[in-house]
């Protein structure tokens, strides 16, 4: 997939999508994947988390398990800009008979005019091992759909956090009247007019006092404040809003939007079509559909002309990515047998 962009929007309603000092080297600040069930959103976000594992702690368990041929090695690589103007471009294989895992490194200094593109062609010939290669610490934050947290660099403040957090939980459900610090470390108390619920690191105690939304509102408002705190850099948001009405979802996506620092990314998987309606660069979406294998599908190649509707060329399948429907009328033919 490509994150990058060739050419200056004018008039983006997303600021500084480009590295810091570095005006022509364009990146999508913003990504938006869309696609059906089973179509990879949260497979992308396990690829893209195994692999910052591999990079920054060298550990390569899940790249190691995640090989599904055990006939083929596993091969990827992933342009990542961690060290300030300098592209680094890792080559990795993963062997399935023992999981060993071989990434090599090559890298380019980002010039004051250089683009993306520029920098690919400048990346040196000569590789080394990752090995050889120091590499900084990157930060990042999954909130993937399978419930569980990855997180590296969290220096949370936990004034702004229990504030988020009560303005988020409030925002899901009216009834909140306030939200409590707990002297026991990360620990909360959400008080309604008869009823205190007890959060705990992250997780709610007796959950089934609160809606599906609300409970994915303490996810939320974790990533929200991370943000806010420019705690992480890399942002994964997978899916956390399935439960939550289409007109929150985009205005916590629109804060989160404007809450990303320069140099910063956020990715933001969603089923939700209205958000194709906000008034975001075309670039800041993708579609992943399944066919043989996963396709990715950018709207920004099909639609040049800006009187297009978005939402329009979706719903009328101009990409090819809505999920075919044809198992569920099929329904219609089974009966009852005499």
């Amino acid at each position: 997939m490509n994150f990058a962009y060739p050419k200056k929007i004018v008039g983006s309603t997303i600021e500084n999508e480009h590295l810091p000092l570095r005006p022509n080297f364009r990146y999508k600040k913003v990504n938006i994947i869309m696609g059906g069930n089973a179509s990879g959103k949260t497979t992308l976000g396990k690829a893209i988390r195994d692999i910052f594992y591999s990079i920054a702690l060298k550990q390569f368990d899940g790249l190691g398990n995640a090989i599904n041929d055990k006939n083929k090695i596993g091969k990827f690589v992933a342009d990542i800009v961690l060290v300030e103007n300098i592209m680094h471009r890792f080559i990795g294989k993963i062997f399935p008979d023992d999981k060993k895992v071989i990434i090599q490194v090559q890298k380019a200094y980002i010039a004051k005019n250089d683009s993306y593109e520029k920098c690919c062609k400048k990346l040196k010939e000569t590789t080394k091992s990752m090995g050889d290669e120091r590499i900084k610490k990157i930060g990042w934050n999954f909130a993937l759909s399978e419930g569980s947290e990855f997180i590296l660099i969290n220096n949370t403040d936990d004034g702004l956090k229990l504030a988020v957090l009560e303005k988020v939980l409030q925002a899901l459900d009216t009834d909140i009247i306030s939200v409590e610090k707990l002297d026991v470390k990360d620990s909360y108390v959400i008080k309604k007019e008869n009823q205190e619920i007890i959060i705990q690191e992250g997780e709610v105690i007796k959950e089934s006092k609160l809606s599906s939304g609300t409970v994915a509102g303490i996810r939320i408002a974790n990533l929200i404040s991370s943000i806010i705190l420019r705690e992480n850099g890399f942002y994964y948001c997978d899916e956390k809003f399935s439960y939550v009405h289409s007109d929150l979802e985009q205005a916590f996506l629109s804060v989160m939007i404007n809450k990303l620092g320069d140099g910063e990314q956020l990715f933001f998987t969603s089923h939700n079509m209205d958000l194709l309606d906000m008034n975001l660069p075309r670039h800041s979406f993708s579609f992943l559909r399944k066919r043989e294998k996963i396709e990715v599908v950018y709207p920004s190649e099909y639609i040049k002309k800006n009187d297009i509707s978005l939402r329009n060329a979706m719903e009328n399948d101009v990409f090819d990515v809505v999920p075919s429907r044809d198992k569920i009328y099929e329904l219609e033919d089974i009966t009852i047998e005499d």
